[in-house]
């Protein structure tokens, strides 16, 4: 489906700029990052979604650093669109970039994995965290399959957790 509708379409660095520009993040999600990163937690923003958006957002609200495992957008001189999908081989089976792979790949021997998710492509994360944190739609599947979750409204509640737990 992503590859034909990007065949279609064409879309300029400075559009893409443009719309990164209009979409906010979580307020809270600046002082989440800075702890995370002193803390010596490693984080990174896994989606299913698409780099050149997701990095051009995260950079607006200055954090151009942030480790990414999305999917790849590429821009070609004339506009065209391309799309890469770097994880699908480890793919669930429900979308292309499963985030169950990457809490299972990032997992070190004798650290606890936190996963923080709202929506249904983040249940095969759910179920590969020891600890998780969920919003909206992501709280009822938990409930549904019986995996244990923290509900948050936000980064700060998450933020808030975490520094109990250490």
């Amino acid at each position: 489906m992503w590859r034909r509708q990007a065949a279609t379409m064409t879309l300029t660095p400075a559009q893409l700029d443009a719309f990164a520009a209009t979409q906010s993040i979580d307020p809270a999600f600046a002082a989440f990052y800075r702890f995370a990163r002193q803390s010596g937690i490693p984080l990174y923003v896994v989606s299913d979604g698409m780099d050149a958006y997701i990095s051009r957002i995260l950079a607006h609200h200055g954090f151009p650093e942030a480790p990414l495992r999305t999917n790849k957008l590429i821009l070609s001189a004339d506009g065209r669109l391309q799309v890469e999908f770097p994880y699908y081989e480890h793919s669930c089976g429900h979308c292309a970039n499963c985030k169950g792979y990457h809490v299972r790949h990032e997992r070190r021997p004798g650290e606890t994995t936190v996963f923080i998710g709202d929506g249904k492509s983040d249940l095969c994360g759910a179920r590969a965290a020891d600890i998780v944190f969920a919003k909206k739609q992501l709280i009822g599947l938990c409930e549904e399959e019986n995996i244990a979750c923290i509900p948050f409204r936000s980064f700060a509640d998450v933020q808030r957790d975490l520094e109990n737990r250490l």
